[in-house]
């Protein structure tokens, strides 16, 4: 009996330790996955100060997405306090255009995306000069209809006019109908919109 008792308190001694080394692990796996989470996200906010130490940029880190807020919005960490004022131009990345701000707070603002279901933004597509109406599609699709003998091509850049060199917008598809004098372009912004975490807001 003494010998049984022995043999269950070993087993029940090994059973305290392995539970407590496999915490320890688990517990150092968790601390190098925190690590190169924020060695990321340090690189991620490196380069976007970089983009925005001009002084015009603002930094703005995205609170919540839907399906947190309304689809093809975000709320960002910086407001009024910040110079932030409706109508200004958000990008990505520095260079890719994605919204514009449609409610200010004090610390904090709403920004609306171009790709909002039925929303219309007028475009230029390629090196055209031709101005057409792009219409939301909700998650960064785009669809637009431009006269049949413009020559566009998949791949070609999709800008807003304006004067801050931007990308917009890449073509996808192009539909045409040969009893049709239009073509119908399905365009995507080129960036997930689920997964931006940090925006440049143009002060005006």
């Amino acid at each position: 009996t003494d010998t049984m008792f022995g043999i269950l308190r070993s087993k029940y001694s090994l059973l305290l330790e392995n539970e407590s080394l496999r915490k320890e692990i688990n517990y150092r796996d968790s601390g190098a996955l925190l690590l190169d989470i924020l060695k990321n996200e340090n690189e991620s906010l490196k380069e976007a100060l970089g983009r925005s130490s001009d002084g015009r940029d603002v930094l703005g880190v995205v609170l919540s997405r839907p399906p947190m807020t309304s689809y093809d919005t975000l709320m960002v960490d910086v407001g009024s306090r910040n110079g932030v004022v409706e109508g200004d131009r958000v990008y990505v990345h520095g260079s890719v255009l994605v919204g514009d701000v449609e409610r200010v707070y004090a610390n904090t603002a709403l920004i609306s995306l171009f790709s909002a279901p039925g929303r219309i933004v007028p475009v230029l597509v390629g090196s055209s000069t031709v101005e057409v109406r792009a219409v939301g599609k909700g998650g960064g699709n785009f669809e637009a209809r431009l006269p049949s003998e413009i020559e566009i091509e998949i791949g070609d850049v999709i800008s807003l006019p304006q004067l801050r060199a931007h990308v917009f917008g890449i073509v996808e598809r192009i539909e045409v109908d040969s009893t049709d004098s239009l073509q119908t372009l399905l365009f995507k912004a080129p960036v997930n919109m689920h997964e931006i975490r940090f925006v440049e807001i143009e002060r005006r």
